[in-house]
């Protein structure tokens, strides 16, 4: 099956027309009906159009579609609650690429703050080679203050870091109510663990 019909499934799933995708991805709505028609588009395109579907050219060619539905490999990512500045600092070393989000944010305050740290953040990860230890634990400290203030304003602080065949490291931060129905609490038997 060719990628234009995957791309139609999976934007059948969304419920989204031709036109809503288009829009959202940047692109002519005729552009999406070439795609889905099996006419090729240009590589620009079609990565802007990936990524609004939040898929990847690998997740495509394993997906399969039966009857009108995307069946798509599943792929589960786990992000820990952060409880402290020094947890967040190890996942900064080494990143490459940033992703981050915040959820749950309903006052004005509460977006302030989160996009206030969620910028410090990026900012600490852009600059982390060129400071010197002195200057790293001032930043752990900065980062240790926003996070006590998210705190007070019930936002927890959740992260993950993957590390690609490339090695090249994804670091993902999050924020999300500490009354969020999706935090899952799993507590990690110690005897489990190897050495």
């Amino acid at each position: 099956m060719n990628i234009g019909k995957k791309i139609q499934a999976l934007r059948n799933s969304k419920l989204w027309t031709q036109e809503q995708l288009a829009e959202m991805a940047g692109v002519s709505e005729r552009t999406i009906s070439r795609l889905e028609n099996g006419e090729k588009i240009g590589k620009f395109s079609l990565q802007k159009i990936m990524d609004t579907l939040n898929t990847t050219l690998e997740v495509l060619e394993e997906m399969t579609v039966e009857n009108e539905q995307p069946t798509i490999p599943i792929e589960v990512n786990i992000s820990y609650r952060i409880n402290n500045a020094r947890e967040l600092m190890r996942l900064i070393p080494d990143t490459h690429m940033y992703g981050y989000d915040y959820h749950d944010c309903i006052t004005e305050e509460q977006v302030e703050i989160a996009q206030n740290f969620l910028t410090s953040v990026g900012d600490a990860i852009d600059i982390w080679s060129m400071l010197e230890l002195a200057e790293r634990f001032n930043l752990e400290n900065l980062l240790g203050e926003l996070m006590t203030d998210l705190e007070k304003l019930d936002l927890w602080v959740f992260g993950s870091r993957k590390v690609n065949k490339d090695d090249w490291a994804t670091t993902i931060i999050e924020i999300y109510s500490k009354d969020n129905p999706l935090i899952q609490k799993a507590h990690l038997d110690a005897s489990l663990i190897t050495k």
